[in-house]
């Protein structure tokens, strides 16, 4: 009958119980923190591109005659992955606007940089993949028209 009486053992394994919930609540919380933590820093590694890219495209611009003649490329040098993931610099209008942006687009995240300083005779057009490690931005003066490419292999 002792066995019926005995309460004191009781109190070990509840306690086991508890610091396991506990401790499980800590890192789901962690697990989630971090996740968070890794898609802001995509975003804005996202927007550093863009910014590379369309910071080209407006020196092009300001740099050039806009009533000559011929053609000017560079060639800017991009990261394969940003935060594990491949992404694709694209041209699109922003979105609600008629002005044209430079687009990256990364399992379900869109970055837009706007081309503000652009002349919107200027149409620029064109889709690159990061596979490349690479942009080419070539700049028809008296075609009005910017095109981002990605290098031919």
């Amino acid at each position: 009958m002792k066995i019926f009486r005995d309460e004191g053992a009781q109190a070990v394994p509840l306690g086991y119980l508890i610091a396991f919930i506990i401790s499980m609540m800590l890192l789901v919380t962690t697990v989630l923190s971090y996740q968070a933590m890794v898609a802001g820093t995509a975003r804005l590694g996202y927007a550093d591109i863009g910014n590379d890219v369309a910071g080209t495209i407006v020196d092009m611009c300001l740099a050039t005659a806009t009533n000559g003649n011929g053609t000017v490329s560079r060639t800017i040098e991009i990261p394969l992955q940003v935060g594990g993931d491949p992404y694709v610099i694209k041209t699109e209008n922003y979105p609600g606007t008629s002005t044209q942006a430079i687009l990256i687009t990364a399992r379900g995240a869109k970055v837009y940089v706007p081309l503000n300083n652009i002349d919107q005779g200027i149409s620029i057009e064109g889709e690159v993949p990061s596979g490349s490690g690479r942009v080419i931005v070539e700049y028809d003066i008296a075609a009005g028209k910017i095109n981002i490419t990605s290098p031919r292999r």
